[in-house]
């Protein structure tokens, strides 16, 4: 179990260290390279060697379905995604689709190529290309495909034919660079702490997104120094409870950046408010995430769109109001992912391109890259439900080391910092797929499956109250005003799928939502169950000599191809079926309680000569105890 360290060796710093390489290895296997230009003659030369089959394609739906074909063989597939000179955010859809398409493929392995995205090495060209960091994280943490990226100095495709070796023989999750015709590795050494802290003068400072956790403790921290008085700009516009003894320095201002407003009007609104503006605090956030398996299109874009807005917005300000800083808050899930964070984190990651700007020269830009706090933002999870969740919080951060780490980062050199109460190496614990967030850790039993199903608007209010740490929750009050924020919202749905058999996608729930409104979302229509009668199918996948019958009962996601190892693991003289969730194929169905669909999925099995054994994971074993409840009461052997 990672430890806490002591707080003067909390600060991080990204640096690039030059490494031995030698040329990549042949790929014994097919390489299939996706590149936005026609390659050239001495691209094509430059690769023709490298693996025992070469194919050559272009990035966009007609190269992603010619993935078919080259990966049927089951031998080992090597994708190499070349990124265009100047990839914009969505990108990042190219890449959830791409990676979803490879996952099936049991010996397939991802390189991405970007062009000018070392900042470090050298000026930022490619900002979109930043997401690739966590996304390699995440792809190989979500489905395991070894993911790797490399950043070239000059858009040379023929350049990188040898950089198959980091790209795909090596086994951590480092990012590379090409600079001055050697190989670089990018890596998080100590800060150490500056001789004295930062002093906030007499002055406004402007936080956006004020009355989120962090926006509001650092806007604490500023108001602990005489002088100094603060603008917050949120949805609501309320001032916290912490700020209100220093009310009389404290301006609310409703603002949402999540609804479409030009940065002119923005400004415009703003700036009046803003008299010897000394600084500024970037802490806007929405919720935002799902696993890659399940998420829907444009969620990069989503949860970016509001950053972004705030981000031009401060932006702005800062070349015609000239405050001395501008700080983003990021997070460091940009380092290490995490399971359903995909958009969460590249939108951050998207997030430090700003603090590389320069201009003014006179406003230090820097992004913070916090590690989980313990106070803010969500409460701590129970312990059976997610227990790495659980014990991150316990050595995460305190609102007032928040504080006190804002006043060191800004007395350091640098554009970008990064926070982690662990060691880096360590951390990685933390981040690590986390199995136990869908289904309770304890037995699932028959006596559980008879009681009656829990109702959506009481799952969620439990879940939620559980997550926030609250006795009582306020149904109409926004959550993220509670402190929900993208974690908080997908451990919630992940609580209503498992217990009430509902899924429900995070992009349905709009930024200033309340209880109401997600209990609304959750709550199916009524039931139609003769629209259910007979179209559930029970596949066989191998037929038995011995009378038994194992029936896998999909997971989460509804499909049941997940399974195929565990098929093979199975006694081969049994019989073996699957169950696929009908919606997949029927998507008009309407949801049915997870007692009803258990009894539409027992009512599809034929009657087993000795006794058929249910098998599930995830929302699957609820759906298996529901069916061995029912089966049991009317003395059918399961």
């Amino acid at each position: 179990m990672p430890r806490r360290r002591a707080a003067d060796r909390w600060l991080y710093r990204p640096a690039w260290r030059p490494v031995d390489w030698a040329e990549g290895p042949y790929l014994d296997g097919t390489l299939l390279i996706l590149s936005p230009t026609v390659p050239t003659d001495a691209a094509k030369l430059a690769f023709a060697n490298k693996a025992r089959r070469v194919v050559w394609g272009t990035q966009g739906i007609d190269a992603l379905s010619s993935l078919t074909p080259h990966a049927s063989d089951g031998g080992p597939l090597f994708v190499l995604l070349t990124l265009p000179p100047d990839p914009q955010t969505g990108i990042g859809e190219t890449i959830a689709t791409l990676a979803k398409q490879l996952a099936p493929h049991k010996n397939a392995r991802l390189g991405f190529v970007s062009t000018g995205a070392a900042p470090g090495l050298r000026p930022l060209k490619q900002p979109a290309a930043l997401l690739l960091g966590p996304a390699c994280r995440i792809i190989e943490q979500e489905y395991g495909l070894p993911c790797r990226w490399v950043d070239c100095a000059e858009a040379d495709l023929a350049a990188v034919a040898p950089l198959l070796g980091p790209l795909f023989d090596t086994p951590r999750h480092d990012r590379w660079a090409v600079h001055d015709h050697r190989l670089w590795r990018r890596t998080l050494v100590q800060q150490a702490l500056p001789i004295l802290p930062a002093v906030f003068g007499p002055g406004t400072y402007l936080v956006l997104g004020g009355t989120g956790g962090i926006g509001a403790a650092l806007a604490a921290e500023i108001l602990s120094d005489p002088g100094t008085s603060v603008v917050l700009v949120s949805r609501s516009g309320h001032v916290p409870d912490r700020l209100r003894g220093a009310a009389a320095r404290v301006t609310a201002i409703s603002l949402d950046v999540t609804q479409p407003l030009t940065t002119e009007a923005a400004v415009d609104r703003l700036r009046p408010m803003l008299p010897a503006l000394q600084g500024i605090v970037h802490a806007v956030g929405i919720g935002a995430g799902a696993v890659l398996e399940t998420r829907p299109p444009g969620g990069v874009q989503v949860a970016y769109t509001a950053k972004q807005r705030a981000a031009e917005i401060a932006e702005t300000l800062a070349v015609r109001l000239r405050p001395a800083f501008l700080v983003y808050c990021s997070s460091m899930a940009t380092e290490f992912g995490g399971v359903g964070q995909f958009d969460y984190a590249a939108s951050n990651a998207l997030l430090d391109g700003y603090a590389f700007r320069s201009e003014p020269a006179e406003c230090r830009r820097l992004s913070l890259g916090w590690d989980i706090w313990r106070e803010d933002g969500m409460a701590a999870n129970g312990a059976l439900t997610d227990a790495r969740h659980q014990a991150h919080r316990a050595v995460g951060l305190t609102a007032t080391e928040g504080g006190w780490l804002f006043r060191q980062a800004l007395a350091l050199p640098g554009p970008h910092l990064l926070i982690s109460t662990v060691a880096p190496e360590e951390a990685d614990y933390f981040y690590a797929p986390r199995r136990a967030s869908v289904i309770k850790a304890e037995p699932v039993t028959a006596s559980f499956a008879t009681a009656a199903d829990p109702s959506p608007a009481a799952c969620l209010r439990a879940s939620f109250e559980r997550l926030l740490g609250l006795t009582s929750l306020p149904a109409d009050v926004a959550l993220a005003d509670l402190g929900a924020d993208s974690l908080t919202l997908l451990d919630a749905l992940a609580d209503l799928e498992s217990q009430c058999g509902i899924r429900l996608a995070l992009s349905k729930i709009g930024p200033d939502a309340t209880l109401t409104d997600v209990i609304a979302l959750a709550l199916p229509p009524p039931a139609e169950p003769t629209r259910w009668t007979g179209v559930v199918r029970v596949d066989p996948w191998r037929s038995g000599r011995d009378g038994r019958h194992y029936v896998l009962i999909h997971p989460v996601g509804g499909d049941v191809q997940a399974y195929r190892a565990l098929a093979q693991a199975l006694p081969r003289s049994a019989a073996l079926s699957v169950i696929a969730d009908p919606r997949l194929t029927e998507a008009t169905l309407p949801p049915l309680p997870l007692a009803a669909r258990a009894a539409q999925y027992r009512a599809a099995l034929s009657a087993p000569a000795n006794r058929v054994y249910l098998i599930g994971w995830s929302f699957g074993a609820w759906v298996a105890a529901a069916m061995a409840a029912e089966a049991e009461a009317k003395g059918v052997p399961v």
